[in-house]
């Protein structure tokens, strides 16, 4: 994220977003050929600007190349409008997206990682919808084209942490009141 607060930074991507989506601490080791996966939270925004219920998500990297990799990355993916979060969840490039239109103005990324990354390497990166663990919390699947039809009308019964996350983001983009207790 770059010299600076970084709460601060992530505050300001946040306020201005319609989706972000974090990964915390996805381990990548490889040698030639590495692959990693991690977990993550998505969450966007509702009708009147407030942060719906996250949804998982899983985000797989695969890394190409004469390089030895072995390190931790915490990242946050910020889409400033639903259809770059539609983008990255259906895996459309810049030239499948229509005319004129360029994902990569609307799509912002930040990182910290940790570790040692040695070489040249060629990353790919996928996120996909996790059904299963969708299932889990909110006791339906959640599909990408759920999200692309209903958008900001989706309604989830979340359980208590996943409400406390919801009002996490709130209070961080200034959408919500601060609530002390939990």
């Amino acid at each position: 994220m770059g010299p600076g607060n970084e709460s601060a930074k992530v505050r300001a991507a946040a306020r201005d977003a319609f989706a972000v989506i974090v990964f915390p601490h996805v381990a990548k080791v490889g040698f030639f050929v590495t692959a990693a996966q991690g977990k993550g939270l998505l969450t966007f925004r509702d009708a009147n600007g407030h942060w719906n219920y996250p949804v998982v998500v899983t985000g797989r990297v695969t890394s190409v190349g004469p390089h030895f990799s072995m390190q931790t990355i915490d990242m946050m993916i910020v889409a400033n409008s639903h259809d770059a979060l539609l983008g990255l969840l259906t895996g459309r490039t810049q030239g499948q997206v229509g005319a004129g239109q360029d994902m990569g103005a609307h799509i912002v990324t930040y990182s910290r990682s940790g570790g040692l990354t040695v070489g040249l390497s060629m990353d790919t990166f996928k996120i996909t919808v996790d059904q299963e663990a969708n299932q889990g919390l909110y006791c339906k699947p959640i599909l990408v084209e759920d999200i692309a039809r209903q958008g900001h009308t989706m309604t989830l019964k979340p359980s208590p942490c996943i409400q406390k996350f919801a009002q996490t983001m709130n209070r961080a983009s200034g959408k919500a009141p601060i609530i002390r207790s939990y």
